[in-house]
Parts: C-alpha cells; structure tokens; sequence
C-alpha cells in the first residue's frame, strides 16, 4: 500500500501542498484532479522520491520511503508528463528505456 501521510511543500514563504493524505492499495489505480496549480505535479515528485516534502511522509508498505529511497525508485514506475530528453523515442520505448534504468522487471 502507498500511502500519503501529512504531505507539505512550501517553496519559501509559498504553500505548494497543504497536509495531503490518502492511501492507495496495492492493485488500486489513482488520479490527480485539479487546476493548474492545485498541486498536483509537486505531490507526484514528493510520491516518486524526486521532491523532498517540507512535511510529512510517503510510505509504502508502512516503510517511510526515505529509509532506502534506491530500494523504493526500482518498484517505482513513473513517466513524466513531458519526455523533455528522448522526444525521438516512441512512447513504448521511452517506457521500457525508464523501466530499464530502474531495474525493473520486463514483464
């Protein structure tokens, strides 16, 4: 189960994500609805690691996901909304690429 305890950002004096909760288990699919700076994207990058949160945990298996963040980004699969670096890659191969640098399985 991923879960989201308490999770914060500010961006200096700015509130980015306010005391974010909610659990997700295992097999269940989630989306983020919302307005443009609602905060969607910084809960994404504080979910898969790539933010640090001003406040609050993600867990996954009831593990704070900082306790071995390398351990955690190879379960990880996650696609940014925008392929900046490799746009010449076909989306199935943009994924298998990032599955790879992970260390994901291939199934």
């Amino acid at each position: 189960m991923l879960e989201a305890r308490g999770l914060t950002k500010y961006y200096s004096a700015i509130t980015g994500v306010r005391d974010v909760n909610f659990r997700v288990p295992q097999g269940t699919v989630l989306g983020l609805l919302g307005p443009n700076g609602s905060g969607k994207s910084t809960t994404v990058g504080m979910l898969t690691g790539l933010l640090e949160p001003s406040g609050g945990t993600v867990r996954l298996d009831g593990a704070d996901i900082r306790d071995d963040i390398v351990a955690y980004k190879r379960r990880l699969g996650y696609v940014p909304e925008e392929a900046q670096l490799y746009t010449w890659m076909s989306g199935a191969e943009y994924l298998t690429f990032g599955a790879r640098l992970r260390g994901l399985p291939s199934r």
